[in-house]
C-alpha cells in the first residue's frame, strides 16, 4: 500500500518487538533512503505501528489477507481498519494515541 505495510513476521522470545521495529524502521530507512530512485515517494517512517500477536492455526488466513490487503483498502482505509480489528480482538484502544496519520 502507498502509505502502509502488513507483514507477518515471527520474532523468537529472545526479541522484544520495539526492537524489531527499530531495526526495520533503521535498516529499511537507510536502505530506501540509499534506493530514492526506486522509491521516490518515501519520505521517511511514521512515528507509530501497529502489532498483533496470533496463533499458528490463524496463520494461514491472515497471509491470505495480507495478499489480498489492496482489494481490501479500496473498502476501508488503515485507521477504520485498525480500529475494527482491535475492537474484534476485546483491545481497548485509548483515542488520544491512536494517531491518525
Amino acid at each position: 500500500m502507498p502509505d502502509h505495510i502488513h507483514m507477518l513476521v515471527q520474532l523468537p522470545p529472545s526479541s522484544s518487538l520495539s526492537d524489531f521495529m527499530h531495526d526495520l524502521k533503521t535498516a529499511t530507512n537507510k536502505y530506501m533512503n540509499e534506493e530514492k530512485d526506486k522509491f521516490p515517494l518515501f519520505s521517511g517512517w511514521g512515528k507509530s505501528y501497529c502489532a498483533y500477536s496470533c496463533s499458528a492455526s490463524d496463520i494461514t488466513d491472515i497471509s491470505d489477507y495480507i495478499k489480498t490487503q489492496k482489494e481490501h483498502h479500496k473498502k476501508t482505509n488503515l485507521h477504520d481498519e485498525l480500529l475494527k480489528i482491535s475492537k474484534e480482538c476485546g483491545i481497548n484502544i485509548e483515542m488520544k494515541y491512536f494517531l491518525k496519520e
